[in-house]
């Protein structure tokens, strides 16, 4: 967050003006680069939302509409942001979050992501991806099983997820 300190004038002169007080950051204008309800994550200059019970294609709408794309994940740092976004430390709480992985053809490598970067980076769980037939990626968030934690498995579009996972460029 960048700090900011706003002073509230007092428009009669007659009595003192009140001390500047810290408000909370989001009542300062521009106090941050991301819109109400967003984190924003410096690293990586970008601002993340959770949209919650979606499909594929509900998911990659909602975020469309929030002028965001679904997340892409490019680095094992960026991998570890988006899992600590999406746990909720209630284990086996459908951890299923979907973000913008899509499948391109047939092939087990013939993915890319939504918002059109390059596909440079995976965390498959073991035996991932495995089938033909499931066009959309999930993190697993909130799962017993450390092997698969924070791990991807490709799965059906149309299935639920408990959330979507959107992305967009901070605003400076």
């Amino acid at each position: 967050m960048i700090p900011f300190i706003c002073l509230v004038k007092d428009n009669d002169i007659s009595t003192p003006s009140p001390s500047p007080t810290v408000p909370s950051p989001n009542t300062c204008p521009n106090s941050s680069p991301c819109p109400s309800g967003w984190t924003y994550i410096e690293t990586f200059k970008s601002c993340y939302k959770l949209i919650y019970t979606v499909n594929g294609a509900s998911g990659d709408e909602n975020c469309r509409v929030a002028n965001a794309n679904l997340a892409s994940i490019h680095s094992p740092e960026q991998n570890q942001i988006v899992y600590e976004l999406t746990k909720t430390g209630v284990n086996d709480l459908q951890a299923w979050i979907l973000f913008g992985g899509q499948r391109t053809g047939p092939g087990v490598d013939d993915w890319k992501w939504s918002d059109g970067s390059p596909w440079n980076y995976t965390n498959w769980a073991p035996g991932e991806p495995n089938s033909g037939d499931s066009h959309c990626v999930r993190i697993y968030a909130d799962v017993t099983n450390p092997a698969i934690t924070a791990k991807w498995d490709d799965w059906s579009c149309d299935r639920a997820y408990r959330a979507a996972l959107c992305q967009q460029p901070a605003k400076f």
